[in-house]
């Protein structure tokens, strides 16, 4: 169910949960590793360890290939330095993923899980966590982020999402919830189609998944 979306366009920097729109205060959670209280509004000085757990799980994903300060933005407490940090995000999702694509090539030994898969991974991840903010100036920014994925994928052919089906498909659900918003739904109907271009997936995999019980 979609909570209700909050703007903050005319209010003041007031500190609020990503998520329920609920005024919280975590001064615990900003301090730097030598114990001395981080600025706020300056983001390097904040630490992904200092994360609460939940958050610090999806955002340790994103280090190898954003550094810190990226995913210490997206899950700050104050909803100006997250709407700075999903733009980050987008806008380094090429470079991430090229990245990952340079350092499998380069391993000597295959492992497992190569890291373009764990790039990914963290990217779906990390999606799924931006869709679920209800701070009107970060929804906004959910139709282009979809799209830049897009970009990575039409670009990185042999990258394909749907070797990690499960967080793949729970992005999907997610971006599709959008709908329920009308400013939001005209954009999510065009991108959504605009997956059917993917050669990595095809349109009666997505239609299927539409219809998905």
């Amino acid at each position: 169910m979609q909570g209700k979306l909050i703007d903050f366009a005319t209010a003041d920097d007031t500190t609020f949960d990503m998520n329920q729109g609920r005024k919280v205060f975590r001064p615990e959670e900003l301090l730097t590793t030598d114990g001395a209280e981080a600025d706020e509004d300056d983001p390097s000085t904040l630490k992904v360890q200092n994360l609460p757990q939940s958050q610090r799980a999806y955002a340790e994903q994103l280090v190898p290939f954003y550094g810190e300060m990226v995913p210490c933005m997206m899950y700050a407490p104050k909803w100006k330095l997250r709407e700075q940090g999903v733009q980050d995000f987008i806008q380094g999702m090429d470079q991430a993923m090229a990245q990952a694509v340079q350092e499998t090539a380069n391993q000597q030994q295959p492992e497992v899980t190569t890291p373009e898969q764990k790039c990914n991974q963290a990217l779906l991840l990390n999606m799924n966590e931006v869709l679920k903010d209800k701070v009107q100036q970060i929804v906004k920014k959910t139709v282009g982020m979809v799209e830049a994925y897009q970009s990575v994928l039409e670009k990185h052919k042999h990258v394909n999402p749907k070797q990690d089906t499960s967080n793949f498909e729970k992005f999907l659900m997610n971006f599709l919830e959008k709908l329920a918003d009308s400013k939001s739904a005209p954009g999510v109907h065009r991108v959504y189609l605009g997956f059917c271009a993917i050669q990595q997936l095809d349109c009666v995999y997505l239609l299927q998944f539409l219809f998905k019980p």
